[in-house]
């Protein structure tokens, strides 16, 4: 089975508080604001073409609750270049200095966007402090690069069969099912779930806004963050983890999908029903009380389980008019997005 997200390759509410910080009373709550699923809903229209639809949501979130730019969306980036295309001249060098100052971006990074070249001959476009702010930035590497040891362990024996022989892909995925290297996946398993909480405990969520990452380091953050959290559903006990993912979700410190992800991963290996319909090719009658889902997506920060769908087969087609698409995500293209 494939994870219901854009990126193929990649794939709580306890008491417990391991992170270096907790969710103060008056804090942003990014959950009960509904960011998440506004957030989907923009993405969808502006994949649809539906521009000025996409500018108006994000600019009335804007309002009430900072931007998060999280891999895979990037609503930040996505406000900058709707900013410059309906003359928000501001707005866009606001967040421009933003996403250069805190999250590593280039100058170059925006050349691409229409009115970007007006926005240059403003009075107020300091182009010396953004090129200063792009000089200045360094990226924290020591957590991104512990994360990235711990994910090639996560994957040394998942991808064996492959680095053996020649193996395709519906092989690899019967030898990863039988178990072959289970004994190997629980130890390596079970030694990342504790060197993650560690890392959380001492310097909070990997995936925090205050980290310093560039663009490409954050999505391979994120990436790495995905698989391991999915594989530790299968070894430990995931309550302790699913407090920590809820709490960074409230925060903007980590994303819903991650939180689904470990849940029904967990599902998934002890044989039972489904909480969130975070895996194609999956019935109806494998969702847990289907008629609450949308409910229980909600709960967390996730978009309906249809706008979901309809979201990530817009994402395909374009990879797949660009002809950059796994061709086993094809099949996904034909997905009813209605049970």
């Amino acid at each position: 089975m494939k994870k219901l997200s854009v990126i193929y390759v990649i794939v709580l509410l306890g008491t417990v508080r391991l992170s270096a910080q907790s969710v103060a009373s008056n804090s942003i709550d990014y959950i009960n604001s509904k960011y998440y699923t506004k957030v989907a809903e923009a993405q969808y229209s502006y994949l649809k073409d539906d521009k000025r639809e996409a500018y108006n949501i994000l600019t009335e979130i804007e309002q009430t609750i900072p931007l998060l730019d999280i891999p895979g969306i990037y609503e930040m980036e996505m406000f900058v270049e709707l900013s410059l295309l309906y003359k928000n001249y501001t707005k866009a060098y606001q967040y421009i200095n933003k996403l250069i100052s805190d999250y590593g971006y280039k100058i170059k990074d925006f050349m691409d966007f229409k009115n970007f070249r007006l926005l240059k001959r403003k009075d107020f476009y300091e182009a010396k402090a953004l090129i200063q702010a792009e000089n200045e930035f360094i990226p924290d590497t020591i957590i991104s690069v512990q994360l990235q040891r711990m994910h090639d362990n996560d994957q040394y024996y998942r991808t064996l069969p492959a680095k053996d022989c020649n193996v395709g892909i519906e092989e690899l995925q019967y030898i990863n099912n039988s178990n072959k290297y289970w004994v190997q996946y629980d130890s390596i398993d079970r030694i990342n779930y504790a060197e993650l909480t560690e890392i959380i405990r001492k310097d909070g969520y990997p995936l925090s806004k205050t980290k310093k990452y560039d663009r490409v380091q954050r999505g391979l953050v994120y990436t790495n963050l995905s698989t391991m959290t999915m594989h530790i559903s299968d070894s430990a006990n995931i309550e302790e983890m699913k407090a920590i993912l809820l709490e960074n979700i409230r925060m903007g410190d980590c994303y819903p999908d991650l939180f689904a992800c470990l849940v029904d991963r967990n599902c998934l290996s002890k044989g039972k029903c489904y909480i969130y319909g975070m895996y194609d090719n999956i019935s109806s009658n494998q969702i847990c009380d289907i008629q609450n889902l949308d409910k229980r997506r909600s709960e967390i920060g996730l978009p309906s389980y249809k706008l979901g769908c309809e979201i990530q087969k817009l994402i395909l087609r374009k990879m797949a008019i660009r002809r950059d698409m796994p061709k086993i995500m094809y099949e996904i293209l034909e997905k009813d997005c209605d049970f």
